[in-house]
């Protein structure tokens, strides 16, 4: 339990640290079946 509690606090940390110009240029590709494409159409409305 406390290895998992350091390492979210590592990752706050860094999400501090990483300037935001970095997250807004990242981009998201998603492999998927038929099945899934509308869940996955909502949740890119959600990224845009």
């Amino acid at each position: 339990m406390q290895r998992n509690v350091k390492l979210a606090a590592a990752f706050v940390v860094a999400a501090c640290v990483v300037p935001q110009a970095a997250a807004v240029a990242a981009d998201l590709v998603v492999l998927s079946n038929q099945g899934a494409v509308p869940g996955l159409k909502e949740i890119a409305a959600a990224f845009s």
